[in-house]
């Protein structure tokens, strides 16, 4: 099964257009995380305050929210002992990984991967995910696949283009828990050919992400994961990053 190298893919180019950085460089948000891979991710360090606080990463949902307020590039180090203070002289260590937020968005979706040929140094993207934007009882689907995703969620019909995000939306989704009737399709010569179907649970507090992928299965071409996140929870509190040494742009 083909699964995570499509992290080292133009795929990555999935997030939209961000707005305009904010007048002092900073962003000020709640970011939530979601990893992707075979094996489990160890934990990122980062700097919040004087201190160093380990994100955990989880592959089976989406993690609690964390407030943030600090750059818009986002730095993860190894190990707690990376973000001390070096001696005199020598240079700090390099973080493992960056990533650069959205601004303008109340919530930050961190999408993390190790990829087939890197188990350790990940690749990470961030979308924003306002509340004001995507209401509780939505679906959002990010096509990672090289096809259109042809979707129909009880009645609602939906397309995304490769490399796209889609927001799906119906008035009686965000009123009553019920069972949704899903479906996905691709093309197959100049007929749409379905390669997943299934029920699942619909709960009207829940804003839902569904990622889409291509895998090496004739018979289910497609891998179809879905996650939610709940917007009602409020962020941990005192977790607020502030860094003071500049951080240039990221590179991959």
């Amino acid at each position: 099964m083909r699964t995570l190298a499509f992290l080292t893919l133009a795929t990555l180019c999935l997030a939209p257009p961000t707005r305009a950085q904010e007048d002092d460089g900073t962003v000020s948000t709640e970011i939530i995380a979601l990893g992707f891979g075979k094996s489990a991710f160890p934990g990122y360090w980062y700097r919040a305050g004087k201190k160093g606080v380990k994100m955990d990463i989880s592959r089976q949902g989406i993690g609690f929210p964390i407030q943030y307020k600090g750059p818009r590039v986002l730095s993860f180090y190894e190990n707690q002992t990376d973000l001390a203070k070096p001696p005199e002289g020598e240079a700090p260590p390099k973080p493992l990984a960056r990533v650069k937020l959205p601004t303008g968005s109340d919530r930050v979706l961190l999408v993390f991967a190790l990829t087939e040929k890197n188990q350790k140094i990940p690749v990470i993207r961030a979308y924003g995910v306002s509340t004001d934007k995507m209401k509780a009882g939505d679906y959002r689907l990010l096509n990672f696949s090289k096809n259109t995703i042809y979707s129909i969620l009880n009645e609602k019909r939906n397309s995304t283009p490769p490399g796209k995000i889609s927001n799906i939306r119906e008035t009686g989704w965000s009123g009553e828990v019920q069972d949704m009737n899903v479906q996905f399709g691709i093309k197959d010569g100049d007929k749409t050919k379905r390669v997943y179907s299934s029920v699942w649970g619909h709960r009207p507090e829940r804003r839902n992400f569904i990622f889409v992928f291509d895998q090496d299965d004739r018979f289910r071409p497609l891998d179809v994961r879905m996650f939610y996140d709940l917007p009602g929870v409020k962020a941990k509190r005192g977790e607020t990053i502030t860094i003071e040494e500049p951080i240039g742009e990221i590179t991959q």
